[in-house]
Parts: structure tokens; sequence; C-alpha cells
């Protein structure tokens, strides 16, 4: 349930965002849909869950290195601070809507700043594993020992997740919407490469996240020996 609200939300952004990137493109080259009716709306429904889970990613990387985050260090309130400023900058976009260059560089920094913040958060988990281990050794111990303890704060990280997800397919769709082309494109290629290289920038920090993974279950295999 947690990814009903964000698909709700995530299936009119790809509507709205293909109609804005489809006016880019020349006239020569346009395609007609070949979905309508129902195959239309189950295709549409698709890309929306697709763009809810592209878009949600960046929650993985802050459960991953959730160890770090209520620590007093200073680059983990440097990073919130980014992601708080990311939504600022966005904010300040729309407000200035009719200034093109502006838009383009508010969208360009709160992709640097949101992907930046977590290549610093996974760099800080990287670098002191023992930690890490320590934190989820601990805590599947603890689970168990205090089941009604989790039933009381499950259910807070879940709608807070859920809220999350729609907050960072707010900010992908601004990303992807003011980093759009100005004028007609002769081609498609352009545009596919544009929102491919956003979506990389976007998608890579948490891509990462699987050498943390990765090192759990060598701290798993080397703890059972």
């Amino acid at each position: 349930m947690r990814y009903a609200l964000g698909v709700g939300i995530g299936t009119p952004i790809v509507a709205l965002l293909w109609r804005t990137y489809r006016e880019a493109l020349s006239p020569a080259i346009f395609i007609a849909s070949p979905f309508s009716g129902t195959a239309a709306a189950l295709f549409w429904a698709a890309a929306g869950t697709v763009y809810c889970y592209v878009a949600s990613v960046p929650m993985l990387t802050l459960h991953s290195t959730r160890k770090i985050l209520p620590g007093t260090k200073l680059w983990v309130y440097v990073c919130l601070c980014s992601i708080i400023g990311a939504i600022g900058l966005a904010g300040v976009g729309l407000v200035l809507i009719s200034h093109v260059r502006i838009l383009q560089y508010a969208g360009i920094i709160a992709l640097v700043a949101i992907a930046g913040s977590q290549l610093v958060l996974l760099c800080m988990v990287l670098l002191n594993p023992d930690e890490t281990h320590q934190f989820y050794d601990q805590l599947s111990k603890q689970r168990m020992v205090r089941p009604d303890f989790v039933e009381s704060y499950r259910h807070m990280k879940e709608h807070g997740n859920a809220v999350s997800i729609v907050l960072f397919e707010l900010l992908l769709a601004f990303i992807i919407w003011s980093l759009r082309p100005v004028g007609p494109v002769g081609g498609n290629a352009a545009l596919v490469g544009r929102v491919g290289l956003i979506l990389a920038v976007w998608l890579t920090p948490s891509a990462l996240v699987w050498l943390i993974g990765s090192s759990l279950e060598r701290y798993l295999s080397r703890s059972s020996s």
C-alpha cells in the first residue's frame, strides 16, 4: 500500500511530462500512440508505477544509511539540508516560471543536491562498515525481544515513506520538466538522451546500496562460521 498513493500521483505526472516533451518533437517525426481505451489506461498506469519506483529510490538510500542519520555529524545535516534546499529551489523555480534559464539552473542544482547528498551518506556508511554491521546485528536481536516497540514505530515509517515517495515524485517531475528543451528539436534522440542522463544521475546513488547489502552479507557469512 505504500506505493498506492505514489502510483496514483505518478500516472498523471508521467502523462503531463510526456505531453511536455512531445511538444518539443518535430511534427515530421511525431508518431501517434498505438494505445487507446482500456489498453491506454493500463499503459499509463504501468508507466505511473514505474515512475513511482524510480522517483522513490532516494528513500532506499536513506533507509540503507539510517544508521548515521540520528548522529550529530556535520555531513549528515548537510545532506538533509541539501534535500530541503532542493525543495526550496523547486519552489523558487516555479515562482520564476517565465525565466527559462533560471528554471534550468534550479533543476540542475536540485538534481545535483539530491544525488550528491546521497553519495555523501553512502560514503560515510561504506567507509565505516563495522558500525553498520553492529547496528543491523543489534537491531535484529532487539526486534525479536520487543515486537510491541517495533509495531509502534513501523506505522510511522510506512506512512512517512509513502508521503516521501510523493515528495520525490514531484521533485523529479520538476527536474525533468525544468530541463526540457526550450524549442523544437530535430529528432527524439536528443530527448531520450536528456531524460536518460537525468535518470542516470538520479539512480546512480541508489545503485550503490548494493555494496551495503553485500557488506552485510559478507559479515553474516563470517559471523556464522
